[in-house]
């Protein structure tokens, strides 16, 4: 396999250059990937659970979202997934639901999630889907209908919003991303039942970078298996939690935040903002393991 070519990142994306690229994606997804088409069609025709309620995210300039709970069947939403890192600033509660239903002020959402609200918007997408918004946290019994729900709702999203950057909702995923340069192979030692074929490793803009501090791409073969592997965990803390692992499993087309690029993925291919990995080259895990990287061959 030779070593692919990649691809120039802007480490300071606008949120025009974000929501484009995502649109381009979703595009080209919508058009040639008949195995997701079947999964949305498959699930729109089962008995496909729906949450009891979405977040109405309204226009671009609107300083507040509100709280739907008589949602249309038909109705196309992206769903967050996330670290909370704590309790969540003004999550939904019983004493707020009525409220929640007439508005949720935009600046009295933690940044995480008020990034999400803003990205759905850009992309023309009526609904969102928060657990920390869309779930009655302090009810056992609304919590526990919905959480039979993750499934559908993952796997029913028009698109799944990763932030796995951060390790709490306070973080954001939208900020200032890790400048990306060299394209190069690195020697590692592999887990013994790893999938890989190929490590292929993009170094950051530092000329005096430790290579350590590199950002691996595995390249995954294509096959019968269920691809898993090693995602990223010390800085990418999404990766490391067990609820997000099982929403991003869930999800029928999902996009990585990292702290270098974005990354899509949905049911025939993964492809990445730099374009190391393709949909010939099948990336179903990122991963940082500084503990078995080695100097550039």
């Amino acid at each position: 396999m030779s070593l692919p070519v990649r691809k120039i990142v802007t480490p300071r994306p606008s949120l025009f250059q974000i929501s484009e690229t995502i649109r381009m994606w979703m595009s080209s997804c919508e058009k040639h990937h008949e195995s997701c088409q079947k999964a949305y069609r498959d699930l729109a025709s089962s008995s496909m659970k729906k949450p009891a309620r979405l977040a109405h995210v309204g226009d671009n300039d609107d300083d507040s979202l509100r709280l739907v709970d008589n949602v249309p069947d038909n109705a196309e939403f992206v769903a967050l997934s996330y670290c909370w890192g704590g309790l969540v600033e003004n999550m939904l509660i019983e004493e707020k639901l009525k409220a929640y239903k007439d508005e949720i002020l935009l600046q009295d959402l933690p940044p995480t999630i008020r990034e999400a609200v803003i990205l759905t918007r850009q992309l023309a997408i009526p609904f969102i889907w928060v657990d920390a918004f869309c779930i009655i946290q302090d009810n056992i019994a609304d919590w526990n209908v919905e959480a039979h729900r993750m499934k559908d709702i993952y796997s029913g999203a028009k698109l799944v919003l990763s932030a796995d950057r951060g390790a709490s909702a306070t973080e954001g995923f939208l900020g200032e991303r890790i400048e990306v340069g060299q394209t190069f192979k690195l020697k590692s030692q592999l887990p013994s039942d790893s999938l890989a074929t190929e490590l292929v490793v993009c170094r950051t803009g530092s000329k005096n970078e430790d290579p350590s501090e590199a950002m691996p791409h595995f390249v995954l073969t294509y096959g019968d298996h269920d691809l898993t592997a090693y995602r990223m965990t010390r800085e990418h803390p999404a990766f490391s939690r067990a609820w997000c692992m099982q929403e991003q499993q869930l999800a029928t087309r999902i996009v990585y935040f990292t702290k270098s690029e974005m990354v899509r993925e949905c049911l025939q291919d993964t492809k990445c903002e730099c374009e190391v990995v393709n949909p010939d080259n099948r990336l179903h895990a990122l991963a940082w393991r500084k503990d078995n990287l080695t100097d550039p061959a």
